[in-house]
């Protein structure tokens, strides 16, 4: 009995020695940006490490974790109001350009700011420095809190950092981290065009991409040095801030971006918060709703950002118009964020404040998502085989509806056609009745839930791979390079000039041998000197 207890505690010490201490920071306040973090790290929870969390949002697995940590700053949803944050100009519950990508990462920045001030966040900072913690690695959200990095290299010292985040990388990061983007091949989140661009649209990509980081390099990027030399730290470029990353980790995978070329400290682990089984379950007035639509039902939801209420009066009005509509055995439920009825609202139409959304697409009688397009609801439509209905508004949602689009399995319609009834009814006839967007879901579906079984257990061995060994062995050489290098004008500039050298030796050479052929003719003087004996002392050039 005593060698089994004693090689029980022997085991339990062994894991205890394997354990790290993670540090997650995920600033945004978003549940789009907070959920994969939080379900990466309950799995970390799970495979027995420790975990301080600081988010503005918790899930059961980690509130009840004795392993865990957490930094509430869930302060910062009351900083965020209906025009984005206290000091924003934008208003994110309407259809939103390309050109206002700076000033969401200044007022991200500015809003981060806040966050780092608070008296959670700084406690954390003067007891790592104090020596009373420490971590083993840094998980830190890949967009907008990746200014932390200087801040965070200064506090807890030379290990791991790892960027984490559920959208793709861009251009720059990408570039900086040694992969090979392309802009030709490679559309800007903003732009929305597909990997098969025109010409036109190519020269668009190219010209709007720069433009956009060259701005955010010369204005937004100020307001970050600012916050890092509020903190004590001068003298930060955003390239530097790049180098310091072991691992971009990516909750997503070409399923939903364009296929392109990942340098290997880039990594694609795919959907990480989906659940097949998940705790919560359907009301009962839900679950009958949708047991009893004999065709089928159709969802509509904008997101937890864009609500629905926030519509205009002629584009609600059209979508109620055409959901109206619809062939009497279909049903409609509606993500409705408000206490008032739906104006317009027809008997087929079920409305509620929140819906479980994973359980919704996940029952058999749900036939076609109509959604803005965000990344984890495309995703889940996927997962769960029901083709969608893309209404795109701001950030990556222009991007994943032309995705969804090209990929054949939905349809993308733009914000302003909401007010045309007869333009959405066309579409919801073309997704419900041409089975064809089904079929090729299925298909789609099948092959994302092949990388979803796999995408936890990649996504935790690349955080244990990273926290025990670093990332420099995964840092590809093209990190390093300068444009010059990179593109091979080096080379070209070497090669160039020995090409022209080499084709005007090569013309010379001609232009003698066309000379002298000229010379040797039927009707040369030389050569009928020649033929009477005649031999000339030096043939003379007629260059």
């Amino acid at each position: 009995m005593w060698n089994i207890s004693r090689w029980l505690i022997s085991l339990f010490l062994l894991h205890a020695s394997d354990a790290a201490n993670v540090l997650v920071i995920i600033l945004m306040p978003s549940i789009s940006h907070q959920i994969p973090a939080l379900s990466l790290s309950a799995e970390l929870l799970r495979r027995g490490h420790h975990v301080t969390y600081i988010g503005t949002n918790i899930i059961p697995e980690l509130e009840h974790s004795r392993n865990c940590t957490f930094v509430n700053l869930s302060f910062a949803y009351k900083r965020m109001t209906k025009a984005g944050t206290s000091n924003s100009t934008i208003n994110f519950q309407q259809k939103l350009g390309r050109w206002v990508w700076p000033d969401m990462y200044r007022n991200s920045f500015n809003l981060a700011r806040e966050e780092i001030q608070s008296d959670a966040f700084r406690t954390i900072l003067r007891e790592t420095e104090a020596g009373q913690r420490a971590y083993d690695s840094i998980i830190i959200e890949g967009k907008y809190s990746l200014i932390l990095v200087p801040l965070l290299r200064k506090t807890c010292g030379s290990i791991p950092i790892i960027a984490f985040c559920s959208l793709s990388t861009d251009y720059v990061i990408e570039k900086a981290l040694g992969s090979i983007p392309h802009l030709s091949f490679m559309p800007m989140v903003f732009n929305g065009y597909t990997d098969r661009m025109s010409l036109r649209e190519r020269i668009d990509n190219w010209f709007s991409t720069l433009w956009l980081w060259n701005s955010l390099q010369s204005k937004t990027f100020i307001v970050a040095k600012e916050i890092l030399a509020e903190n004590g730290v001068h003298e930060v470029s955003m390239d530097e801030v790049y180098r310091n990353i072991s691992l971009f980790m990516i909750a997503s995978n070409h399923m939903y971006f364009y296929p392109r070329m990942l340098a290997p400290n880039v990594v694609t682990v795919g959907p990480l918060h989906i659940r097949d089984k998940a705790n919560v379950t359907l009301t009962k007035d839900v679950e009958s709703w949708l047991d009893g639509a004999e065709a089928g039902v159709v969802y509509v939801s904008f997101g937890s950002n864009m609500k629905s209420v926030s519509l205009p009066e002629e584009s609600l009005m059209g979508l109620v118009e055409a959901l109206s509509h619809l062939a009497p055995d279909y049903r409609v439920l509606w993500k409705w964020e408000s206490d008032e009825p739906l104006p317009g609202r027809a008997g087929n139409i079920l409305t509620k404040g929140w819906f479980p959304q994973q359980k919704v697409l996940a029952h058999p009688k749900v036939k076609l998502f109509i959604t803005q397009g965000g990344l984890q609801s495309f995703q889940e439509a996927v997962h769960f085989g029901v083709p969608l209905l893309g209404v795109p508004f701001f950030g990556d949602q222009n991007l994943n509806t032309g995705k969804i689009s090209a990929a054949g399995i939905g349809l993308k319609l733009d914000p302003d056609h909401l007010r045309n009834a007869r333009m959405i009814q066309e579409a919801l006839n073309q997704l419900l009745l041409d089975t064809k967007y089904a079929a090729r879901m299925r298909k789609y579906s099948e092959i994302s839930r092949e990388f979803t079984e796999r995408g936890m257990a990649h996504a935790v061995m690349m955080v244990e791979h990273i926290t025990k060994f670093g990332g420099d062995h995964l840092r590809p050489i093209t990190a390093e390079v300068s444009y010059p290098e990179f593109f091979c004008f080096d080379i070209l500039c070497f090669a160039i000039p020995v090409i022209i050298s080499l084709l005007c030796v090569l013309i010379k050479m001609i232009k003698r041998i066309n000379a002298y052929s000229i010379a040797m003719g039927p009707h040369s003087t030389l050569k009928r000197n020649t033929r009477n004996g005649v031999y000339p002392q030096k043939l003379k050039s007629t260059n």
